[in-house]
């Protein structure tokens, strides 16, 4: 358990840049002036072609991205804590690989709602 502790530790910088991109994809979506495909031109760029905005959910909705929002910097870890409560909801209530774009955005913007709500 300690090793795989460590070595998660070490990924974390890793970690922190990939939450960022994934995060960024997510936001955009609940933000009105967010520019989606410039998210996405981002996280396809730092990660690869292969990443796309259910790639970015899936990843965001796992244990990797809440730890590395949490080794993230003051000053972005309660965005990308926003984030991943946001993709987990999503991916908890809808099969986000069968929605258009738009039908997302409604679903993010639910989920932000409900995440947000004490």
């Amino acid at each position: 358990m300690q090793s795989k502790l460590n070595q998660m530790r070490r990924a974390a910088p890793m970690a922190v840049n990939k939450a960022r991109l994934c995060g960024g994809v997510v936001l955009a979506l609940i933000d009105p002036v967010g520019d989606l495909d410039s998210a996405l031109q981002d996280l396809k760029t730092g990660l690869g072609s292969n990443w796309t905005i259910v790639t970015a959910f899936q990843f965001m909705s796992g244990k990797q991205a809440l730890f590395a929002a949490e080794c993230a910097s003051e000053n972005e870890r309660d965005a990308l804590i926003k984030a991943h409560q946001i993709s987990l909801a999503v991916s908890n209530q809808a099969g986000i690989t069968r929605l258009s774009v738009a039908q997302l955005r409604v679903v993010v913007i639910e989920a932000a709602q409900v995440s947000t709500t004490p």
